[in-house]
């Protein structure tokens, strides 16, 4: 998404042969500027993620260890 979004917002101009001979300028979507946002973007998604349920397991684990040292047992 974030890719696609980058490749249209940030256009390429590029040079297509003219009818009456020579050259003229055209703009086009920037596929691969939109490719490598596309591709870090999901990179530090994963990142984030992967800290994220790494913070959860910790919380857990902390919880874990809370509840087992205030139970009563008799």
């Amino acid at each position: 998404m974030f890719g696609s979004i980058t490749a249209t917002v940030y256009p390429q101009q590029i040079s297509v042969p003219s009818q009456y001979g020579g050259f003229t300028g055209a703009t086009e979507s920037n596929g691969l500027l939109g490719f490598f946002v596309g591709v870090l973007s999901f990179v530090i998604v994963v990142v984030v993620w992967k800290l994220l349920c790494e913070l959860l397991l910790i919380i857990f684990r902390c919880l874990e260890v809370y509840i087992s040292k205030n139970s009563t047992h008799e």
